[in-house]
């Protein structure tokens, strides 16, 4: 599938990116480790100060920051970054 040119290619990149990254071989066992990871429940345990960068145009995890923002309350920095700010 990652080979595949009629799959998107941001979807073709994030696969071989967890692929890599996770360091398995196929899509289903990257998906299968890749849902383990969350901060459901554990935000609150977070007392220092954290930055949570934030994209207008982002592509994969759209409404993650501002969430992950409102769950660490006062304790976040949330940037959007635009277009004009990327450099």
């Amino acid at each position: 599938m990652v080979q595949q040119t009629e799959v998107p290619a941001g979807l073709r990149w994030a696969i071989s990116q967890g692929l890599w990254s996770f360091k398995v071989r196929t899509p289903a066992a990257f998906l299968k480790l890749a849902k383990n990871y969350s901060l459901a429940g554990i935000a609150d345990r977070i007392r220092c100060p954290v930055f949570v960068g934030d994209a207008v145009d982002d592509l994969f995890l759209k409404g993650q920051p501002a969430a992950m923002r409102d769950a660490l309350e006062d304790r976040a920095t949330h940037v959007v970054f635009t277009e004009d700010s990327a450099g």
